[in-house]
């Protein structure tokens, strides 16, 4: 799941690709967000423990580099995707069940 925090770094970091910065840094990353140096750090290690990016971490508290994996590319889609699923899961599926047991229930019936 994807925060606030996580979904603003994804975003900064694909708009500073997309600006012709391949690899964004620490400097590149606060000219664009808001968040502090703290929250920038622990986001961007949570993004890259579940896969979103790789991060070059220096010394202390700063950050070489980040690269978007195709995760972080792509995942406002893969959200759309994962709430699409869980619609078919939670509310098509047991309405065609309902659907079902109700007409066989009445073919019996008769």
């Amino acid at each position: 799941m994807l925060t606030r925090n996580s979904k603003k770094l994804l975003d900064a970091v694909n708009k500073l690709h997309n600006n012709g910065i391949q690899y964004p840094n620490m400097k590149d990353l606060q000219t664009v967000l808001t968040l502090p140096k703290d929250e920038i750090m622990s986001t961007a290690l949570y993004l890259q423990q579940i896969g979103y990016i790789h991060v070059d971490f220096g010394k202390g508290d700063t950050i070489l580099l980040i690269e978007s994996k195709h995760k972080g590319n792509h995942y406002k889609e893969l959200i759309h995707i994962e709430r699409m699923n869980f619609i078919k899961r939670s509310i098509i599926v047991p309405i065609l069940v309902s659907l079902v047991a109700s007409t066989l229930f009445w073919l019996i019936k008769k």
